[in-house]
């Protein structure tokens, strides 16, 4: 008897100590994760994006849309302060919605390659710097870039969101930086041309481990770092990509059953209705660093695709007769200016926007814009 109750006494003793040793590096997870991890291991590690979901006041990059599927969240602040969205749900400072007299606005309208996600500073994403170069060129002007890049969009979601949300801006130049997510619905099983089999509707994870587990930063970290939890990303709750991966020569064949004409389609219909506010348009091509991915049907497919998607974009340029910018050309493929295939650095979007400066002032939109303002003055 006196085995019995020893035994049982060592075993409560030891459950106890497991359980208070899993508490303390919970709780250690919790301060790490708020005070210490930088804004992408937040991001990495980050409890269920989910309506609603949210880490010691980290709310969510996105929220659900009834027609977009999801958006930015409005008035979004990073822990650190240095990713901000503006209360229109675009990145970046304060704007007013109806454009001042005397301002030459340009929209920069894209995905996550002009959202900046890999760069955690507003000022130093693309769109800015574009900004900062071109008052440094017009120091008496007023210039205004404005960020309405959002991360996973495709030139679909973007042609609603152009419709819905950039034209209210009244903007003198829209600059239209896609060819990337694109790619991502011809590289599924299912293709159509509303991106049917790519794209589905917001819906939180079923699986029973992130709703028992979700919350718990332990788990999360262990998980993934384990390779058994999928990172919180937007794309796991609004696309196929997470359930539905491709394996080696799939990729080849399902991009061989696909096409750009829907690509070409959506671009066509996005400058149609920016040249019918009276807005210029710049059709820049898209950078891409193959030598970031390790070689294999996944990067041919990307490396083709997003070629492929250039060459769309130079063609919707001559038929439409808007300018294009072929960017992809002109950036120095150099490690130091991508933080993957396809995002960059922050010089490498300094670089980026320079480049897009030189342009615009080699086109004269401004200089235009700014005869023909003093003339009505």
């Amino acid at each position: 008897m006196w085995f019995l109750f020893r035994w049982r006494r060592e075993f409560w003793l030891a459950l106890g100590s497991v359980v208070a040793t899993l508490l303390l590096l919970e709780a250690t997870a919790w301060v790490w994760l708020a005070y210490f991890a930088t804004h992408e291991q937040q991001a990495f590690y980050a409890a269920p994006i989910g309506q609603g979901g949210s880490f010691l006041g980290h709310t969510p990059l996105y929220q659900p849309h009834h027609w977009l599927v999801y958006t930015l969240r409005p008035n979004y602040r990073s822990l650190s302060s240095r990713v901000r969205h503006n209360s229109y749900g675009f990145r970046g400072p304060e704007f007013s919605v109806e454009k001042p007299l005397g301002m030459y606005r340009i929209v920069a309208l894209g995905g996550s390659t002009t959202y900046g996600i890999p760069i955690t500073d507003d000022a130093k994403t693309y769109p800015a710097r574009l900004e900062g170069h071109l008052k440094a060129r017009y120091p008496g002007l007023r210039i205004e870039v404005i960020n309405a890049g959002v991360g996973g969009y495709t030139s679909a979601e973007n042609l609603i969101n152009l419709v819905f949300k950039v034209l209210d801006l009244t903007p003198d130049l829209l600059i239209i930086y896609h060819a990337h997510n694109d790619v991502h619905p011809r590289r599924q099983p299912e293709f159509a041309g509303d991106y049917t089999g790519y794209r589905k509707v917001w819906c939180p994870s079923p699986l029973a481990r992130d709703v028992l587990f979700g919350w718990s930063a332990l788990a999360r970290i262990a998980g993934i770092r384990l390779g058994i939890w999928q990172p919180e990303s937007i794309y796991k709750y609004t696309t196929t990509l997470t359930e539905q991966r491709p394996k080696g020569e799939e990729y080849m064949e399902n991009f061989r059953r696909s096409s750009s004409r829907y690509f070409r389609r959506n671009l066509r219909a996005m400058v149609a209705i920016a040249k019918g506010a009276g807005i210029e348009v710049l059709l820049p091509t898209a950078a891409y660093f193959p030598a970031a991915e390790p070689a294999g049907p996944y990067r041919e497919v990307y490396e083709r695709a997003t070629n492929e998607h250039n060459q769309v974009g130079r063609e919707v340029a001559a038929e439409t007769g808007v300018e294009v910018f072929d960017f992809g050309v002109v950036m120095p493929a150099e490690r130091r200016y991508f933080t993957d295939s396809v995002h960059l650095t922050e010089e490498g979007a300094d670089l980026q926007g320079r480049l897009f400066a030189d342009r615009i002032i080699e086109l004269g939109y401004i200089d235009q814009w700014a005869r023909k303002s003093s003339q009505r003055r």
